[in-house]
């Protein structure tokens, strides 16, 4: 793994976390680990899998899209070009000083998920939509779907490069 600061404060009722990480799909995948281990600790049952979902998706749009500036459309046909532009851009300027920077909250009421890259951003108004016809083949767009579709608020800021998401439990359950 390379380069990754995290600080954690936890509880038996509450879990938060900040994270800063470099381009590495392996710390990616650690966040993810770590997350749905609180989140099934916490008593989220079936969503602590969706929530880590909808997390899992904002966390590669933030490296692959907005960090390292991968094109969706090169998931389509393209895939040995797609890797080797992300080998290639990981170790370039200005893509490999880029970082993901995260902050946490979950406890057994709420989950509270923000997600930022230092990329351009994006207009996420000017997705195409997944679920139309001419649209189902196509990988893009989908990640953002699966977010909203988990969540139960998601917002983005002006700029485009970071999303906030969250999740309450009605009744007391996920």
């Amino acid at each position: 793994m390379t380069a990754a600061t995290y600080y954690r404060s936890t509880t038996t009722d509450v879990y938060s976390a900040e994270f800063t990480i470099s381009n590495d799909p392996e710390l990616v995948l650690a966040i993810l680990n770590e997350t749905r281990d609180h989140l099934d600790k916490l008593g989220w049952g079936a969503d602590s899998c969706r929530l880590c979902v909808a997390l899992e998706e904002a966390l590669n749009n933030a490296l692959y899209h907005g960090n390292l500036e991968l094109d969706s459309k090169l998931r389509e046909g393209a895939r040995a070009e797609f890797r080797r532009l992300f080998f290639e851009r990981s170790t370039m300027m200005p893509y490999q000083g880029r970082r993901i920077y995260g902050t946490f909250r979950l406890s057994k009421e709420t989950v509270e998920f923000v997600v930022r890259d230092d990329g351009d951003g994006f207009d996420p108004s000017t997705l195409a939509d997944p679920t139309v016809e001419e649209n189902l083949d196509k990988p893009s767009g989908r990640g953002v779907l699966l977010i909203r579709a988990f969540c139960d608020d998601v917002s983005h800021n002006d700029k485009g490069n970071e999303i906030r998401m969250s999740k309450t439990q009605s009744n007391g359950q996920p």
